[in-house]
């Protein structure tokens, strides 16, 4: 089942590189809406493809969050401070959010064979395999300079270690 697992991680791949393209052409206010769309896109996959059934508690909580959303948007365009960003930032965050649901639905499925270290292990193994080659394009193309210092370097082992490893090991 590892090469379902190595497939599995490309959504969380998605996830991590459309977001990161996605939010240099939106705000992240819009991209958190966005974002807070997927419990709803969760509920209706598992309903209508899985034939799950849920709580009607579950189901209120979704509605109460998706009238949340309504309820910003609403206010944000009343005070005429409008919540936007480009067409194209917000379908690449977009992409990213069914990435990330894609991922979510699946990683359920899969865990009957692998453990939660060795999914997330995988996941972010997958997911920085592709950084590199989005980077080594990214720099034929571009060829911006890179900087290294230590408060860099220790600031990407803090974020690779809590924000990355511990998050998907305690997602799982």
């Amino acid at each position: 089942h590892f090469h379902t697992l190595v497939l599995i991680s490309l959504g969380s791949a998605t996830n991590l590189t459309f977001y990161m393209l996605g939010i240099q052409y939106t705000s992240a206010s819009v991209s958190q809406l966005i974002y807070a769309v997927m419990p709803i896109l969760i509920l209706l996959f598992q309903h209508h493809f899985q034939k799950e059934r849920h709580a009607r508690e579950k189901i209120a909580g979704v509605a109460v969050g998706f009238l949340g959303i309504l309820f910003i948007m609403f206010q944000s365009s009343k005070s005429g401070n409008t919540i936007s960003g480009s067409l194209l930032g917000n379908i690449l965050v977009m992409i990213a959010m069914i990435g990330w649901t894609a991922y979510v639905l699946l990683c359920k499925k899969i865990s009957k064979y692998f453990s939660p270290l060795e999914i997330g292990s995988t996941s972010i193994i997958v997911s920085f395999i592709v950084s590199v080659v989005l980077f080594v394009g990214n720099q034929i193309v571009f060829a911006t300079p890179i900087r290294f210092s230590l408060s860099i370097l220790l600031g990407g082992l803090y974020l690779g270690f809590c924000g990355t490893f511990l998050t998907y090991i305690l997602f799982q």
